[in-house]
């Protein structure tokens, strides 16, 4: 495998044109999604009364994951990644898929 100059300069690849992203812009996206992980958390967290730092911390009490639950159904159906979401709240990306099947099997018709 080849070093290729052009990653991080918004320049395209000699080899397959491909456009790789400034550190700028990279920065600028990861601000986006983190906006969008933390409004819907501020949504959930009003509308649940759970402390928006209950949602976004450690903690495992039963209503707190439940309203992180939520957070994260609401950021995948919105087209989020796993990886995505998981670098936001802090916690990685087979937490995040265990966290919307659980939310999938409460929200399904019984």
């Amino acid at each position: 495998m080849a070093f290729d100059a052009n990653i991080g300069s918004g320049r395209e690849s000699a080899n397959n044109n491909q456009k790789y992203l400034t550190d700028k812009e990279v920065v600028a996206a990861s601000y986006i999604n983190g906006g969008i992980v933390r409004d819907i958390a501020r949504e959930v967290s009003y509308a649940s009364g759970v402390k928006l730092s209950a949602i976004l911390g450690p903690s495992r009490l039963k209503e707190h994951v439940r309203a992180r639950d939520m957070v994260i159904y609401a950021a995948k159906r919105m087209g989020l990644s796993a990886s995505q979401i998981g670098r936001e709240l802090d916690r990685d990306h087979s937490t995040i898929i265990v966290a919307i099947q659980r939310e999938e099997k409460r929200r399904a018709p019984e």
